[in-house]
């Protein structure tokens, strides 16, 4: 799910009907005994900062008091943690993905990358103190690492990005999209 009821999450107040229904809709479509793959993200879908506000539509400017705060400011991280909790408990997956191909956040907006290696931190030890057993992880891009407009330089710099998150992820998922990294 891309977008964040930023205030909803904050305040315990339902979701708005956009999301309730699209949430309600993808848990109908689950085959009975099915796993489930979960996958939110605190970043915008251009993975350059914050993710928009998911309201009564998609893609609603953050509303106050998100509104230019770092990633891991408290009230921010307090949201989205509440959010990835309401997500978990309605959906009962088998793995949860808490930050979709962060590495482009790295790419993108580096000066974000800080705030949000700690807002993931703070997010998956809570995550992991109320359910231990489910898997927690972030996904990543392939196609950003292996790209041939990548210096060594970048990848290595891209890598030990990704290394400071690794300690706070369970699994890894990867995304690969050959034409975007010019791999065809």
């Amino acid at each position: 799910f891309e977008g964040v009821p930023w205030t909803e999450a904050a305040s315990g107040e339902p979701l708005r009907r956009n999301l309730a229904d699209s949430f309600a809709m993808t848990r109908a479509a689950v085959p009975p005994g099915a796993q489930v793959y979960l996958a939110v993200s605190p970043l915008d879908m251009m993975r350059k900062g914050m993710a928009a506000y998911r309201g009564d539509t998609e893609g609603l400017p953050i509303p106050e008091p998100f509104a230019g705060k770092a990633l891991d400011d408290p009230v921010v991280v307090q949201a989205y943690l509440a959010y990835c909790r309401r997500a978990i408990e309605y959906f009962s997956p088998s793995y949860v993905c808490v930050g979709i191909e962060v590495n482009e956040l790295f790419r993108n907006s580096p000066e974000q990358w800080p705030s949000y290696v700690r807002l993931h931190e703070q997010v998956y030890r809570a995550l992991k103190a109320d359910r231990p057993e489910l898997p927690i992880f972030v996904s990543l891009t392939l196609h950003d690492l292996m790209g041939p407009s990548k210096t060594e330089e970048q990848r290595a710099a891209t890598l030990a990005a990704i290394r400071q998150i690794m300690p706070y992820s369970d699994l890894v998922a990867i995304s690969f999209y050959p034409f975007i990294g010019m791999l065809e």
